[in-house]
């Protein structure tokens, strides 16, 4: 009886432990990711000044460039990032396409250094669920 115990406790243990390191690789991962994502919306934020008229004449021309990314490249990638996360886990077993990660980014990215109203929260969900969903494909 008690040998059954310890060798439950030593799986429980090991089962446990595995999926805190692989949890930890993924968080380690996608934070370096949105990290970078942050880094080039700062980055755009402060090369603004390098145009020499106002930038948000630029809007519509990146507006159009992001529809047409986002159709042409990602079409997964089109709306609120939380909605298709979740999406994602309810319907598609949370697999998400690794093609939202550059579009995503890139759209993004585009849309706001050209003035547009989008925010950087749903976007940094959906490229971060989107590097999960790739490193759990991996292993």
């Amino acid at each position: 009886m008690i040998r059954r115990h310890i060798t439950e406790q030593t799986a429980i243990f090991f089962s446990v432990s595995k999926w805190v390191f692989l949890s930890s690789i993924i968080g380690v991962v996608i934070g370096a990711t949105v990290t970078l994502f942050l880094k080039i919306l700062s980055y755009g934020d402060v090369s603004r000044s390098f145009i020499p008229f106002d930038y948000y004449y630029l809007l519509p021309v990146a507006l159009v460039a992001s529809v047409w990314l986002t159709k042409k490249f990602a079409p997964t990638a089109e709306g609120h990032g939380t909605e298709k996360v979740i999406s994602a886990v309810h319907k598609d077993e949370g697999k998400i396409d690794v093609s939202v990660i550059p579009v995503k980014t890139l759209t993004t990215v585009l849309t706001i250094f050209a003035g547009g109203s989008v925010g950087k929260e749903g976007p940094g969900a959906q490229i971060g669920a989107g590097m999960a969903s790739l490193v759990s494909s991996l292993l």
